[in-house]
């Protein structure tokens, strides 16, 4: 492989992720074969600590640092919590990943990520995030999603890609190229018009029945047409080197959005802080509005001392009135009780 590098263009990162199986390990080998033939440079790093074999030879391995087994049995882990924790170790040292990259970028034209099969395990990690920003914070990163061809011939599997597309490119904030990746002779036409005529997709979606499922795809498929509309689209053929070329201009295209996608991100920032800003500072308006408030009401529940001196004033003048109208009560109880033994005396005695 050869080692000059263009200037054309700066360094460009790719994180090629797919399903398991999707061809993202025989894209990347095929990746750096066909750009080593254009004088392009490219620097291969392997984050799948589960692998056995790759049919390339990888600048930077994840399974020189960490065992895939070992972690699996110090820790009692299952196959996918392995390799997430695997993930996890290595990103508590991206910044000596991201410092080797940076002083490869004057030789290398493009950085190459081979992610691991289990798609889930990268992109809905924190590690996968961790990874994913610390290289795009020095160079222009890309995403290469690459779909399986023959497991999307259905609708319902094919708008279930698209979304898982959809959600990733959203997540990582970063720009997305779909890789229809041709196997067993299977064209990849179908995916493309479904992608560009919702039309066409549609007369598909009706041969099925109208179950929950298919209205849910159909309706999901009308929703995507937007992501559709910004997204770089490409059919390759990983195994024969099929569309290359076409895949090359996409991610120079998708390399050349990179800074838009950053602005934007940094936009959103900027209004999530804003907001975040904006609440705490009626946080604390309302709760010193709420400590004045607790300061009145004790100011007027505490009394002074000159309405301690008015209630007790207040208070002897009604025992003095009390005292006086008992004494009262007690002078007319005594007259009573006079005349009622007068009555008594002057009633005549019974025969």
């Amino acid at each position: 492989m050869t080692t000059t590098h263009s200037n054309t263009t700066s360094t460009i990162a790719c994180l090629v992720i797919g399903m398991a199986g999707s061809g993202k390990t025989t894209l990347v080998q095929r990746l750096a074969a066909e750009l080593s033939t254009r004088d392009l440079c490219t620097y291969l790093v392997n984050l799948d600590p589960a692998v056995i074999q790759i049919p390339y030879e990888p600048n930077v391995d994840i399974r020189d640092t960490l065992n895939y087994k070992d972690v699996q049995v110090e820790f009692q882990l299952g196959p996918n919590g392995a390799i997430l924790t695997a993930l996890n170790l290595f990103a508590t040292r991206i910044d000596q990943l991201v410092e080797l990259l940076e002083s490869r970028e004057e030789q290398v034209d493009t950085f190459v990520v081979d992610t691991p099969g289990q798609v889930e395990v990268f992109t809905w990690s924190s590690s996968g995030s961790i990874i994913a920003e610390s290289i795009a914070s020095s160079f222009p990163t890309i995403l290469l999603y690459v779909v399986d061809t023959p497991r999307a011939t259905k609708p319902l599997t094919f708008v279930s890609n698209m979304i898982y597309a959809c959600s990733i490119m959203y997540r990582m904030q970063l720009p997305l190229v779909v890789v229809l990746n041709k196997k067993d002779l299977v064209s990849t036409e179908f995916a493309q018009q479904w992608l560009n005529d919702f039309d066409t997709f549609d007369e598909a979606m009706q041969q099925l029945e109208g179950d929950y499922s298919s209205n849910l795809a159909r309706s999901m498929a009308l929703a995507m047409e937007e992501f559709y509309r910004v997204i770089s689209c490409c059919s390759i053929s990983a195994a024969t080197g099929e569309g290359m070329d076409e895949l090359w201009n996409c991610i120079q295209k998708a390399a050349k959005e990179f800074s838009s996608f950053r602005n934007e991100k940094n936009h959103i920032s900027m209004k999530q802080e804003a907001a975040s800003s904006e609440m705490q500072s009626q946080g604390a308006s309302s709760s010193q509005e709420t400590s004045r408030q607790r300061i009145a009401k004790k100011l007027i529940c505490q009394p002074t001392e000159q309405s301690k001196q008015i209630t007790q004033d207040t208070f002897l003048q009604r025992d003095v009135e009390t005292t006086s109208l008992v004494e009262q009560m007690n002078e007319e109880e005594e007259e009573y009780q006079a005349l009622l033994n007068q009555f008594s005396t002057s009633w005549p005695s019974s025969q």
